[in-house]
């Protein structure tokens, strides 16, 4: 991640894909809340500005709010979601009964798995998106 943000090496798809918008919302949102305005109708105008028909802005307003609006910051907190979505591997790899050893293998799988990882280190809702199915899948009962 560190790598691709200061040598601006986006190599796939043309360029950086949607973290620009989802930066440049974010740091409006963070601005508001700032201010004390946590008005949906604001919020939903700044994701509409930017094109964002999603609420992953909104996240990293609430975390710019907290720290410093800068895209770096953004960027790991995207790493720490992805870190999440490996324990989330692991975890439902030992609930459906796995040993150890491989529900560690499956747990470290990504890895393995270069789309992923470059994706994953961008500043892209993708890794929300995992992170979230997996714990869904975790938390479903199954019989």
């Amino acid at each position: 991640t560190l790598f691709i943000h200061y040598t601006q090496f986006y190599p796939f798809g043309g360029g950086e894909g949607d973290q620009y918008f989802y930066q440049k919302a974010a740091v409006a949102i963070s601005n508001d809340f700032r201010q004390g305005d946590f008005s949906p109708q604001h919020i939903n105008t700044h994701l509409e500005e930017n094109y964002s028909a999603h609420f992953f802005p909104v996240l990293l307003a609430v975390l710019y709010t907290l720290t410093m609006p800068e895209e770096i910051i953004g960027k790991m907190l995207v790493i720490w979601i992805v870190v999440l979505s490996a324990l989330l591997l692991y975890a439902l790899s030992l609930e459906l009964g796995a040993s150890r050893k491989f529900a560690f293998l499956v747990g470290i799988s990504p890895i393995f798995y270069p789309s992923y990882l470059y994706w994953g280190s961008l500043l892209l809702r993708e890794s929300v998106v995992i992170s979230l199915v997996l714990l869904c899948s975790l938390l479903t009962p199954y019989s």
